[in-house]
């Protein structure tokens, strides 16, 4: 209810600040040490509980109950349930309070994090490492740094329109959707040793206002991250967009996904791992006519001692969304033991996040036009 809802909310509040959640399963600590944030699983599991806490209740689903609840909805003029569409995960991105919603919890994960000290020198520096040069191209363009987005139609099979029917039909739909021509990031960088890195690639947009509470942490988009090996000397590298492990590898239709787990083609986990992934016709902000400014913001950070990302198959993983699902061994681990989202997921030294960029030679920051 509202009430069990608004004691949550404030529960969750007050634990954040106090540095400890009481959870069912007993009290569990929040902050930061050694590289690993210990905290934010924690408040995860109690923003979406998978057991109620008493106290802390299960904010995120019980919202989009109690949204739905506030709406009467038909399905095929029979059967009538008391759930609006934000009770529904197939349909809830359609009420515009899905994204309200949801920028509520984004706000409680943010104010946790802004409890945490700025990174320092010690997480940010990579001694012997400089990132000498950087630009992204798009796939036949003559000019560095200028990505285009365009739109296009395309189809998808979906069991039925209203996502409700049993009955095995199908339909396909035709959708205008965004989508954007390929490109791929170049950079070069100096290295003084023998070693390995993450180099992690964000998009941040450039020229605008910030609402009030909100920081540049909430508005970097994370594109790339991926295990590097450096030798003395000059080190080239080439990644293409597609290769990110924030974006889809498969684009095979939900309904196909699941005719093929019943027939036994693919496995139970095979299914559970398909589609994962941003899609990648929406890697990129739409952008506008004429190039929307942003700024393209390059780093690469030491591997923690006794990270999995050292042991962890990379050749294997290219073909694999884990930035989003975590790797299908290990129960979904993350190669990285750093938070994700590092270093931009809290504030910066002073809120100045230009900092970061010029701070070091192992970062690079560069304007870029979409």
């Amino acid at each position: 209810n509202p009430e069990g809802m608004e004691m949550a909310y404030r529960s969750i509040r007050q634990a954040i600040r106090e540095g400890t959640l009481r959870m069912v399963s007993g009290p569990q600590r929040l902050g930061y040490a050694q590289g690993v944030d210990y905290g934010i699983s924690a408040l995860g599991d109690a923003l979406e509980a998978f057991v109620p806490s008493p106290i802390l209740g299960n904010l995120h689903n019980d919202g989009h109950q109690q949204i739905g609840q506030m709406h009467q909805a038909t399905m095929r003029g029979m059967d009538t349930t008391p759930l609006g569409v934000m009770g529904n995960p197939n349909g809830a991105v359609r009420d515009p309070l899905f994204f309200r919603w949801h920028k509520v919890i984004d706000d409680i994960h943010q104010e946790y994090k802004n409890t945490l000290q700025p990174y320092g020198d010690e997480e940010l520096d990579f001694p012997g490492v400089t990132i000498t040069e950087a630009h992204v191209q798009s796939e036949g363009g003559h000019t560095a740094n200028t990505l285009y987005t365009y739109m296009d139609t395309t189809t998808t099979r979906l069991q039925s329109i209203d996502l409700q029917a049993t009955d095995g039909s199908s339909v396909n739909i035709a959708y205008d959707r965004l989508n954007h021509i390929g490109f791929s990031y170049h950079v070069n960088i100096q290295s003084r040793v023998e070693t390995q890195g993450i180099m992690r690639i964000f998009l941040i947009p450039a020229g605008i206002r910030l609402p009030a509470h909100t920081d540049v942490t909430q508005v970097a988009v994370e594109m790339d991250r991926f295990l590097i090996f450096l030798n003395p000397g000059s080190n080239y590298f080439t990644r293409r967009s597609t290769s990110s492990p924030f974006v889809t590898k498969s684009a095979m239709p939900l309904v196909e996904l699941q005719e093929r787990l019943l027939m036994g083609q693919i496995t139970e986990e095979q299914f559970n791992w398909s589609g994962c992934g941003w899609p990648q016709s929406m890697v990129l902000p739409r952008g506008r006519q004429g190039g929307m400014p942003f700024r393209l913001y390059i780093m690469v950070s030491q591997v923690l001692p006794g990270d999995s990302a050292l042991t962890a198959n990379w050749e294997r993983m290219q073909f694999t969304s884990w930035s989003w699902c975590g790797v299908r061994r290990n129960e979904g681990d993350v190669p990285d033991s750093r938070p994700m989202g590092f270093p931009l997921d809290r504030a910066p030294p002073n809120g100045n996040w230009q900092s970061l960029m010029f701070k070091n030679g192992q970062k690079r920051g560069n304007h870029i036009a979409v």
